[in-house]
């Protein structure tokens, strides 16, 4: 780690360009704050650059982690705050799947890939690898269909996030 503490002439407007290069343009006004605190408290570089990385990771973690997860018992729709409704209706398999990740949830439990092929494929016939690839897909479609940060992969299995409030409700 360097000793050299910041120069007390560096530019917030340089930052600033760093700032909107990586996305994090929303972050200026903190990042100049804590440019602030680090010359006042004389704090290397990497202190300051350690601060204001913490900061950008929890802002985009609460700002990223949804909130509330609403659906029907049996799958048919869900909804993530307060977004338009995704319907489950003509996705049989997908419905089945997350029903079943549902249910395990209510027993604060996960569901296995074994669980998840009996639930969506359950009158098939289907090697341990053509089950496995079939609920891969299907968890990867559920994601990009609005549960990204909610369906997780575990190393239980699949489950819900905890932080997240589950409501069921009736169709």
């Amino acid at each position: 780690m360097s000793e050299h503490n910041l120069h007390p002439d560096t530019r917030s407007a340089a930052l600033e360009g760093v700032l909107r290069k990586l996305d994090l343009g929303g972050a200026a006004d903190k990042v100049i704050g804590r440019l602030e605190q680090a010359k006042t408290d004389h704090w290397s570089f990497e202190q300051f650059l350690a601060c204001v990385l913490a900061d950008e990771v929890t802002h985009r973690s609460e700002t990223n982690a949804p909130r509330r997860l609403l659906l029907s018992p049996d799958g048919r729709w869900f909804q993530v705050d307060g977004r338009p409704p995704v319907s489950l209706v003509r996705r049989t398999a997908l419905r089945r799947l997350l029903a079943a990740v549902l249910a395990r949830h209510a027993e604060s439990g996960a569901a296995s890939v074994h669980d998840m092929v009996q639930a969506g494929w359950p009158r098939e016939q289907l090697t341990d690898n053509q089950g496995a690839t079939r609920v891969y897909t299907a968890v990867r479609t559920l994601r990009r269909m609005g549960l990204e940060n909610i369906l997780l992969t575990t190393d239980r299995g699949y489950e819900l996030a905890p932080e997240v409030d589950v409501v069921c409700q009736p169709s």
